[in-house]
């Protein structure tokens, strides 16, 4: 009467939709289901390189591997029955549900968060925001499509030879600046003991001076007082 199926979910080993208009049954598997898109051809879904080609904040191209581990969303699996009547969960490569939906969605996701970071950053000390930025995104655009995303694995990110090189440089430059600071810096502490101990030596000598013109006074004066003092200058001349 309404033009809408009449989907009913029954509560089985998994998710049962059943249309009485054409009493057709539409299954999906409650299990959680992992989507690999990596280079390497024997580890994805995809033989081949199936790794997400994208450009980071300068324009500059990166692959990256991923794992997405997802699975239908218990509420709505009704509404994901409407979203793509007909098509499987998985097992009917380009055609199904993991492939059309979820693939889609990693993708953008993995693109949208590599034009927010440098390809530098993402290879190495932004790594894991770039990861949650991704995993982020990622989660929302699924929950809009009605399925829950479990966990987003971030994988290998690919670099070309020139991008590798430079990295290679930055990092070789970042470590002579830090054994030049650390030269420096041990130079002048040694410059400020070598100044520290000729002061010293200096105080020393100039105490050393005083003692002894104060000794030369006191037996002048302990002379000057003596009655043969004149007698033992008469002897020394």
């Amino acid at each position: 009467a309404t033009g809408k199926p009449d989907i009913t979910p029954l509560p089985t080993g998994s998710y049962r939709l059943i249309n009485p208009i054409f009493q057709s049954v539409q299954e999906y598997p409650i299990a959680q289901q992992t989507l690999s898109m990596v280079r390497a051809s024997n580890e994805g879904q995809v033989f081949g390189d199936d790794s997400v080609a994208c450009q980071d904040k300068n324009g500059i191209p990166i692959n990256v591997d991923s794992s997405t581990l997802w699975r239908v969303d218990p509420e709505h699996a009704a509404d994901l029955y409407l979203l793509k009547p007909g098509v499987l969960l998985v097992n009917d490569p380009n055609n199904d549900i993991s492939s059309v939906v979820v693939r889609r969605e990693v993708r953008n996701a993995i693109t949208n968060a590599c034009s927010k970071f440098a390809y530098d950053e993402v290879y190495g000390a932004r790594r894991v925001e770039f990861g949650a930025t991704i995993s982020d995104l990622l989660r929302l655009e699924l929950e809009s499509t009605y399925i829950l995303m479990d966990k987003f694995l971030l994988g290998e990110i690919y670099l070309s030879s020139d991008q590798q090189d430079a990295i290679n440089r930055k990092a070789i430059a970042q470590q002579a600046a830090i054994e030049a600071s650390f030269l420096a810096e041990r130079a002048k502490n040694e410059a400020a003991a070598a100044v520290a101990k000729a002061e010293g030596d200096k105080k020393v000598a100039i105490l050393q001076a005083e003692a002894q013109a104060e000794s030369i006074r006191i037996i002048q004066e302990q002379l000057s007082a003596s009655p043969k003092y004149i007698e033992c200058l008469y002897a020394l001349n």
